[in-house]
């Protein structure tokens, strides 16, 4: 199952490069959004069926709030302000990245008790690579 949900995420991958890829113009433009829409279906499904039994109560409330969210900001924004809400949703992104690696940090903590010192090369490696 584990190889099904990597080949899924990989598959959206792709499509988002090539809805990027169709965004890049206005006649290609339609094209791109359904490779977008079809990338975003495959890769949350992926997502829930790869989920650990029982911890599908989180997604959901994951959603709900997400959604909430986008559908507050979408009613106040203008069209006229639509590359505000971009760079604002580009913001709520950039937080779920940090949010995903001060978890994998405390997983890489609790996992590297035994050797601190693996734990500090690793530290000192991702400041490095985070710095470039």
């Amino acid at each position: 199952m584990n190889g099904m949900i990597a080949m899924a995420y990989l598959f959206s991958a792709v499509m988002f490069i090539l809805s990027l890829g169709g965004l890049s113009s206005h006649e290609t433009a339609r094209r791109g959004n359904i490779y977008g829409m079809v990338g975003m279906a495959v890769a949350i499904i992926a997502t829930i069926s790869g989920v650990a039994t029982g911890a599908y109560w989180m997604v959901a409330i994951a959603m709900v709030v997400g959604a909430v969210i986008g559908l507050s900001l979408a009613r106040r924004v203008a069209m006229t302000q639509m590359p505000q809400m971009v760079a604002l949703l580009h913001s709520f992104v950039g937080l779920a990245a940090v949010l995903i690696g001060w978890g994998a940090s405390l997983i890489l903590e609790l996992l590297c008790t035994v050797l601190p010192m693996l734990y500090t090369a690793l530290k000192f490696i991702s400041v490095f690579l985070s710095v470039r």
